[in-house]
């Protein structure tokens, strides 16, 4: 199999030479790195350039002429490979040397997934483990298969992504796009393993949401921000994700039983529970809109 890592990058100069050192560092190294600038105005594109000469693998680097913002500039950067495993990278985390070879050989074994996605360590910004990992904290609240979507922890195979691709402009992340796909179509796969480093800084783009907070917090205290984070723009966020999902399913139906070998049940139930979803979160978009009033 072929493999291809994407990579985009925005002003990432103090973590991004340990993180490209790291797939240079690979038991298995990938065949391609596509790496997608968006417009970085820092060291970004000489501590790149630098790599690319000594890089033991093909490197297409590109960079955005304006600014496209995360996930459009994932969505140009997956529009790119060519491999037939497709996995993610973000700027400033770490991979763990046997993450790509472990990644290969579990799509090997499992032909009927499309999209994994394994373990990772929480880390301060010196990448000295914090004694947790996403999975741990996860189990503690909700519905693990669904909700652990980390893109840099994500692969997917080239078969599926054509058929994801473009993400939504409406969408906003790339990565919980593809998970969403995956997920009602029964082709998602969680790999326990801990692969990689998930490096926790002031600037994560993540650190805003409680399931990445680099803090570790107890079960009652992440219940209750679950329960907290139930507002009005969540709900009305997860209304259009699922909407969008919907649209997709029915849109490609065809296509999915055809090609990714989904069943027709599987697609079936799915839009059910959609509708479902959608139902209940229209309900509670209006009462938050009327309790305005």
């Amino acid at each position: 199999m072929k493999i291809s890592v994407v990579m985009t990058t925005y002003n990432g100069q103090s973590y991004l030479k340990k993180q490209l050192e790291s797939l240079a560092a690979q038991t298995q190294l990938p065949n391609e790195l596509i790496i997608s600038d968006d417009a970085s105005t820092d060291k970004t594109s000489s501590i790149i350039n630098e790599f690319v000469e000594s890089s033991p693998f093909n490197i297409i680097y590109c960079v955005n002429e304006a600014r496209l913002g995360y996930s459009r500039n994932f969505n140009e950067a997956l529009s790119l490979a060519t491999g037939d495993i497709v996995l993610m990278c973000d700027q400033d985390d770490f991979w763990l040397p046997e993450k790509i070879e472990m990644v290969t050989k579990a799509f090997s074994r499992l032909p009927n997934t499309f999209l994994l996605i394994h373990d990772l360590e929480f880390c301060d910004e010196h990448l000295v483990p914090m004694g947790h990992t996403k999975l741990n904290r996860l189990k503690k609240f909700t519905n693990v298969h669904k909700y652990h979507v980390t893109g840099m922890a994500s692969a997917v195979r080239s078969s599926f992504l054509e058929i994801c691709l473009p993400i939504p402009e409406k969408f906003l992340s790339h990565d919980t796009w593809l998970h969403l796909c995956a997920y009602y179509c029964g082709v998602k796969y969680i790999l326990p393993e801990v692969l990689a480093l998930y490096r926790r800084h002031e600037s994560s783009t993540t650190n805003g949401q409680f399931v990445n907070s680099p803090s570790i917090i107890s079960r009652f205290g992440l219940i209750l921000r679950k329960l907290l984070s139930f507002n009005s723009e969540n709900v009305s966020l997860s209304l259009l994700r699922h909407k969008l999902v919907k649209e997709w399913l029915i849109k490609n139906k065809s296509m999915l039983v055809d090609k990714i070998k989904v069943s027709k049940t599987t697609i079936y139930f799915s839009i059910m529970k959609l509708t479902i979803k959608i139902t209940f979160l229209t309900v509670m978009a209006f009462l938050f809109k009327i309790s305005w009033l």
